[in-house]
């Protein structure tokens, strides 16, 4: 072999020395480099959840002597075929809980699917429709109207069952109500402030940032008073009788079912264009009950929705609404008297847009958030905390109806 050979084979032998010398000590220190991401990995999602809790406990801006918390939502989808129970339980984060509907609420559009609860206080929960999962759950929810007449077999000795409304005790099915309901459910989820699991349908928050509406030009725009969007036309708390009674002294406009047109589009968009033409919408419920506001308040509260409410509902609403956003029914004697009021305001560019200004400093997280969504993290809360109260003794009937509502005395 010649000189010329050697070296070759000699530089040939070189590399490859280099190169296994390379990978063996990248290899090595492989493990460190991993340590260093679970760390940080670690450290990255302690502070997410640091935050999470911090906006939940420090960011509600809601004038109330009980504070309401605020939540948002958004969801990882789980498939729908794997024993979803038993593979969250086995994971080194720590204990899973899975939520079932029994039967989904009658509104909304709801898919058989199991989706994860991100980012509430607690984000090991998740929410499922998928039937074949039921025995397996955590919490079964049983919206109230669309419950069975006969209760099915609880599976789970420590399965919390959960009585699910948002609506008045006025427009509550009554199955519940049944013999072989009685003693059924662990726990409510609903609207009340005093449920085991309190369920707002949505929550007013401060906005970040001053607006940069141009006032003058917004009041300048409108040319009516009074708006009313309303399909329910005979109701408990008499709204219909007092926009009757106001109507003798101002003008109101009415829509929807109840009235000579609708408003076509989505609810918001809706609001959205009546704003451009009228000063003041009316946010009455069918209901003066306790804690009772929908969205028939918070749509107002919405981006770019440039109407004054006037509120009637929860005689608590104060506790839910910013001072100032607003005029309620509750602060004068008579329909009479409010119309009168209105009708002074309307014509004060000050005035008028003081209120206006004000309501524009909050936001309703409604349209962003579905109505069910604040009740889930109250809830995957309640797990997570290992409350364990059970009131399967409790009167049902009793608990939805006393002390809730009253009848009008201004009429």
């Amino acid at each position: 072999m010649q000189g010329t050979d050697y070296l070759a084979v000699f530089c040939k032998c070189c590399v490859l020395i280099a190169v296994v010398f390379w990978f063996t000590v990248n290899n090595l220190k492989a493990p460190s480099n991993i340590k260093q991401f679970r760390a940080h990995s670690s450290l990255h999602d302690r502070n997410i959840s640091l935050h999470i809790r911090n906006t939940v406990s420090t960011s509600n801006s809601i004038s109330s002597t009980k504070r309401l918390k605020e939540f948002k939502m958004n969801y990882e989808k789980e498939p729908s075929n794997r024993n979803f129970s038993a593979e969250m339980r086995n994971r080194k984060s720590g204990t899973r809980y899975l939520i079932a509907w029994y039967q989904p609420p009658d509104f909304g559009n709801f898919k058989e699917s199991t989706v994860r609860l991100q980012n509430c206080q607690y984000n090991n929960c998740a929410l499922t429709t998928n039937k074949s999962l039921l025995s397996q759950s955590d919490v079964l929810l049983f919206y109230h109207s669309t419950m069975p007449r006969i209760p099915p077999n609880r599976t789970k000795y420590d399965q919390k069952w959960c009585f699910v409304t948002y609506e008045s005790p006025y427009n509550v099915n009554r199955l519940y109500n049944a013999s072989e309901w009685k003693n059924k459910f662990d726990w409510t989820m609903t609207y009340r402030q005093d449920s085991d699991v309190f369920s707002p349908y949505s929550v007013v928050k401060a906005r970040k940032g001053i607006s940069r509406n141009n006032y003058s030009d917004i009041f300048k725009e409108k040319t009516n008073d009074i708006v009313w969007v309303v399909s329910h036309c005979d109701t408990v708390s008499k709204r219909e009788r007092y926009v009757n009674e106001m109507q003798k002294i101002i003008n109101i406009d009415i829509l929807g079912g109840c009235g000579k047109s609708r408003c076509s589009g989505s609810y918001l968009n809706c609001r959205r264009r009546l704003s451009k033409r009228y000063k003041f919408y009316l946010s009455f419920e069918n209901s003066l009950c306790t804690d009772y506001l929908t969205e028939k308040v918070f749509h107002v509260y919405g981006e770019s929705v440039n109407m004054v409410p006037i509120v009637r509902g929860a005689p608590n609403h104060k506790q839910y609404l910013p001072n100032g956003t607003y005029i309620s029914t509750s602060d004068f004697k008579s329909p009479i008297e409010l119309a009168n009021y209105l009708k002074n305001l309307s014509f004060s560019e000050e005035r008028y847009l003081s209120y206006l200004k004000e309501k524009d400093r909050y936001l309703s997280l409604y349209d962003y958030i579905p109505i069910n969504e604040f009740g889930l993290c109250n809830l995957c809360k309640n797990l997570n905390q290992n409350v364990t109260k059970s009131f399967r003794k409790m009167d049902l009937e009793t608990w939805i109806w006393k002390d809730q509502c009253h009848i009008p005395t201004d009429l």
